[in-house]
């Protein structure tokens, strides 16, 4: 009786001992199987862009704003947005930014002295958008707009010629001497009159003193003519 027992007990113990490893096995192959198929499942994390240098530098103190604030990035950008706020609020970005190769510049206008924020959104050709901010401080206001020039001076009209006959007679009327080398009309006219008055003057004289030379010379004829006849009637 006890001899059966014992070949029963011995025989389940060898069943035992050949079923169970291949359980376990099978159990372990399959744990790993799924722990597999969970990390291809799982998506791949690309790396993010990140900002490399740019200039000014961040925390960095310039004596002006410069024309250009550029970025260097990791990565080529396919599009990128920048905004330069000055220490007042106001954006100072002049243009749209200029991407050239993994750098971007952006054009700024002059601003006044303080602390900016630079703003940055830049999307590369793959993966994620980089998108941060840094400080920089400007010492000194950038410079003023020149000044625009000053309209040239309207130049006064040419006096007309009947201005300044008005003007010359006002002057005379007033007892003031014309300039030098000024002639009145009124003094043009007066002068040959004067001067025919002084020719005519002269002719009359000279045509009276020929008269009387003949009415001499004819009273002298006459005394002759009479003496001699007066001679030959005494003989």
């Amino acid at each position: 009786m006890r001899s059966a027992v014992g070949r029963v007990v011995t025989l389940l113990a060898v069943a035992v001992f050949v079923a169970v490893p291949p359980l376990v096995v099978g159990a372990s192959a399959n744990a790993a199987s799924a722990n597999a198929a969970r990390v291809e499942a799982a998506p791949v994390e690309m790396a993010r862009a990140t900002l490399r240098e740019s200039t000014p530098g961040a925390n960095q103190t310039v004596d002006r704003l410069p024309e250009l604030v550029t970025l260097v990035f990791d990565e080529s950008p396919a599009a990128v947005k920048i905004t330069v706020t000055g220490p007042d609020g106001t954006d100072v970005v002049s243009s749209p930014p200029n991407i050239r190769g993994v750098g971007v510049r952006q054009p700024v206008r002059p601003g006044a002295a303080g602390r900016y924020t630079v703003r940055y959104e830049m999307s590369p050709v793959t993966g994620p958008p980089a998108v941060g901010s840094f400080d920089f401080t400007v010492s000194q206001a950038g410079p003023a707009p020149a000044p625009t020039g000053a309209a040239p001076p309207t130049a006064l009209p040419a006096p007309s010629v009947g201005a300044t006959t008005t003007a010359a007679a006002a002057s005379t009327s007033a007892g003031i001497a014309p300039a030098p080398g000024a002639t009145s009309p009124a003094a043009g006219t007066s002068a040959p009159s004067a001067r025919a008055a002084r020719d005519g003057g002269g002719t009359s004289t000279l045509a009276v003193v020929i008269l009387v030379l003949l009415g001499v010379a004819a009273a002298a004829s006459v005394v002759l003519v009479l003496r001699s006849r007066t001679g030959r009637g005494t003989a």
